[in-house]
């Protein structure tokens, strides 16, 4: 095989080994004659182009035109844009938020990879309105999914000082009568910079937070997107109660749902939920599992979870086995 080509998909196990057998011994009783290393290279080159001719059949999202994804995306990303500007600047370093009256222009020349990111937000919404899959209150879970702002230079600038940083935010949100409560080992690991962010490609790898932080700015700028379950319980009624070892295979897999990654939600991603929403209608009688942390504690994994509670927002941490009878997963796509 020639130094650019690659090797054919195995779509049938172990049927390489049966026809190398049949040939082998076609080849013996004198029915086939021996392929010589050019033949070789010459049926390869056939092989490939007619799978590449075949691939287009493979069902696949259509792209989506720019003009229609403003469409579908620009009233969510101004409603949005709006509920940050209650924050000072500077917020979102160096710009702050996006301005309502301009948001895609601000996030097409500030975020590299607008477009795409947006068209893929596009259709996993699509994907996720499959009537099968629905929420505690009998909704399709698509529906519950919303354009999430998240400033991601910003919560990178603050991971020293990240609990404070939000009781700022808090305060000028102007709507919990406490601080934020958050777990004294989760506000260790952020502020120590410990591995707890799954790794996008290899979950069971752990990234610190200024890693995973370092990688959302390069793809998207000061400001990402991300498409949040915005309901006011988490999760899908068929996954109530299963821990996130159960979810995610003790944190080696992703959690899908018709084909699309899930379980992107952690607690940097639902501090931005609960600073763009109103936190009182978050989990305040469920608990939101964020899937995409998981930190070792005293040599055992936990997994945060949060919720609205009383007067403020929580943010707790539990054993990754730990099976929550009211407890699911808050899903996120990034």
């Amino acid at each position: 095989m020639g130094p650019n080509q690659h090797p054919s998909p195995d779509i049938y196990p172990g049927l390489d080994d049966e026809l190398d057998a049949v040939y082998e011994r076609n080849v013996a009783e004198g029915i086939a004659a021996p392929i010589t290393e050019a033949g070789r290279e010459d049926l390869e080159e056939i092989v490939e182009e007619q799978l590449q001719q075949q691939a287009p059949n493979i069902a696949q999202p259509e792209h989506v035109k720019p003009e229609e994804l403003q469409a579908w995306a620009g009233p969510s990303l101004v409603e949005a844009s709006t509920a940050w500007q209650k924050y000072s600047n500077p917020i979102g370093k160096p710009e702050g938020p996006p301005k309502p009256h301009s948001v895609f222009a601000e996030l097409v020349s500030s975020n590299p990879n607008f477009y795409p990111t947006l068209e893929r937000l596009y259709n996993a919404k699509q994907a996720l309105k499959t009537p099968g899959e629905i929420d505690q209150a009998g909704e399709k879970v698509g529906d519950s999914m919303k354009l999430v702002l998240i400033p991601w230079q910003a919560i990178y600038d603050e991971l020293a000082d990240f609990p404070n940083w939000i009781n700022r935010l808090r305060g000028a949100q102007q709507v919990a009568s406490k601080d934020d409560y958050i777990n004294d080992h989760l506000a260790k690991a952020i502020r120590e910079d410990q591995p707890m962010y799954r790794d996008s490609e290899t979950p069971s790898k752990l990234l610190r937070p200024s890693e995973y932080l370092s990688q959302k700015i390069a793809r998207d700028g000061p400001w990402g997107v991300i498409l949040a379950q915005a309901s006011p319980q988490a999760g899908i009624l068929r996954l109530k109660g299963q821990s996130p070892n159960q979810l995610t295979v003790n944190g080696d897999n992703h959690l899908e749902i018709t084909g699309q990654k899930v379980d992107a939600m952690g607690v940097f991603e639902w501090i931005a939920l609960t600073l763009q929403e109103d936190p009182r209608q978050l989990s305040s009688k469920d608990y939101s599992w964020f899937l995409a942390n998981r930190l070792d504690v005293n040599g055992g994994p936990y997994v945060p979870n949060g919720g609205w509670l009383g007067d403020r927002v929580r943010s707790y941490l539990n054993r990754a086995d730990y099976q929550l009878g009211n407890g699911r997963p808050r899903l996120a796509v990034s």
